[in-house]
């Protein structure tokens, strides 16, 4: 072989080698989205939807606010250990109210609900009129997140007096592993069956194959108490952030 024979094929074989370097690092001609150190081929996750139109519930006297939210993973590989949310609250305008922000999770193939409350100046809550809903996820893969076996033991039981309402239950891990926080989103509904308020509470832990009560008070409102039918309250049970 001539030398310049040789200087062509060790030319072509280092553009090989530059050229497969390159293909590992930049993952060939997709790009990648990189979130806590894992890789993501772009369009491979679905973003979370939200289902249905967020619902805002006031109290009478226009001191407090509650949002809830309907969202959904439809990834059967991915999760998000953390899921940072932004509610943002417009008046009929379309003008900006507020912003109320909060983190959760979602596992794969999850359905569940995001709850947030909000005191301001009754000004600010009598016109908030609309809300939008924007979701932050740090993307893992499903293996790396356990998912526990969470249910209500029971109905949950509604006390109302001339003090307030207060709802108590509890809520049981069948998992052979203790959870991390859960969260109890309880809402509130006249005989018809329309939501009033809703409110929720945060349980640290929950060993396996154990019960951990909950409750959550609600102030004293005359349009909740005189509205309130509470044979229909409901509570929803998912492990928290």
């Amino acid at each position: 072989m001539t030398r310049g024979a040789k200087k062509f094929v060790y030319g072509v074989f280092y553009l090989f080698i530059f050229g497969v370097f390159l293909y590992w690092i930049f993952g060939g001609s997709g790009t990648t989205v990189s979130q806590n150190n894992l890789s993501i081929p772009e369009g491979s996750v679905t973003p979370i939807a939200v289902t249905g139109p967020i619902q805002i519930f006031k109290n009478g006297d226009l001191s407090r606010i509650a949002l809830l939210a309907e969202i959904s993973n439809k990834n059967a590989e991915y999760g998000a250990e953390t899921l940072d949310y932004v509610f943002s609250l417009f008046d009929k305008n379309g003008a900006l109210v507020d912003k109320i922000r909060g983190s959760d999770m979602i596992f794969p193939e999850e359905s569940k609900f995001l709850f947030a409350s909000y005191e301001g100046t009754s000004y600010n809550i009598g016109r908030a009129s609309r809300a939008s809903l924007d979701l932050s996820p740090q993307w893992v893969l499903g293996s790396e997140l356990i998912r526990p076996y969470l249910s209500l033991d029971g109905s949950p039981i509604t006390a109302v007096t001339s003090d307030g309402i207060r709802v108590e239950g509890s809520v049981k891990n069948t998992s052979p592993l203790a959870t991390g926080k859960v969260r109890v989103i309880v809402l509130l509904y006249n005989k018809y069956g329309d939501p009033l308020f809703g409110g929720q509470t945060l349980l640290e832990r929950i060993g396996s194959l154990r019960t951990a009560p909950f409750s959550v008070y609600f102030p004293p409102d005359p349009s909740i108490l005189g509205a309130i039918d509470s044979s229909k309250t409901k509570a929803l049970v998912s492990l928290g952030d």
